[in-house]
């Protein structure tokens, strides 16, 4: 079991149902009905996660950038924003936020999110985004990738995002390079394009890049990023 507080505002039919797979996932909930009822019963507490009702309330990313490093050890290791699937905020460019949306496939994704909180809890091993970035810019100069194309900083990103949505790159088209598009204000055209000429520059101008036999596409380049990162991110927990 784990606790969490739940931020949410007038939304009962809600609340009882993320109540119910709550206690049916043995996670014990909190409602709050503002931030600082958290920080105050979440003191008594070594580790917590924060759920959030992004249909009834918005968090600001200065506060969720407080909440995350405050006193340099925080205790909050996750938040789980809960609702429309098109909530946006930008505190999810530099944390461990999951989202999951209230569709049909709210069970499904409530329970998979909420056990990646509960991993983080449990282990204590959530690090900080600017470690988290320092790996993946290392690893990628260490395939040879060339810096200074605009393409490098967008994988970059890509992947943070990917790690901190705990997915995979199978979503290219739908989620990822949208996500890397909005960041920078670009097209996704303009981010498949220039994720596809850093590697085949660096792939001309070194002679290959390190971890391939031939060339590889996008996606190829992203998924061996991402799987070479997690791994190295597991040994260093």
């Amino acid at each position: 079991m784990y606790t969490a507080f739940f931020y949410t505002k007038n939304n009962k039919e809600f609340v009882e149902k993320v109540k119910f797979y709550c206690k049916k996932y043995c996670i014990e909930l909190f409602e709050i009905r503002n931030l600082r009822e958290m920080l105050l019963k979440g003191s008594i507490l070594q580790k917590y996660a924060l759920f959030v009702d992004t249909t009834s309330v918005d968090i600001g990313s200065d506060l969720l950038d407080y909440m995350l490093k405050q006193n340099g050890n925080s205790k909050l290791l996750g938040v789980l924003l809960i609702g429309d699937e098109s909530y946006n905020n930008t505190a999810i460019d530099e944390y461990y936020v999951y989202k999951v949306s209230i569709g049909d496939t709210f069970a499904k994704e409530f329970v998979s999110k909420a056990d990646r909180l509960r991993k983080n809890i449990k282990e204590g091993t959530l690090q900080s985004t600017g470690e988290i970035a320092n790996e993946v810019y290392e690893f990628l100069t260490s395939t040879k990738l060339l810096s200074k194309y605009s393409g490098f900083g967008y994988i970059k990103e890509a992947i943070i995002y990917c790690l901190a949505q705990g997915g995979g790159v199978d979503k290219l088209t739908n989620s990822i390079y949208p996500y890397v598009a909005a960041n920078n204000k670009t097209t996704i055209n303009n981010v498949e394009r220039n994720i596809r000429i850093a590697i085949e520059c660096s792939w001309n101008k070194n002679g290959g890049l390190v971890g391939f036999s031939k060339k590889p596409s996008n996606k190829e380049f992203l998924a061996y990023v991402l799987n070479s990162v997690i791994q190295k991110i597991n040994k260093l927990a």
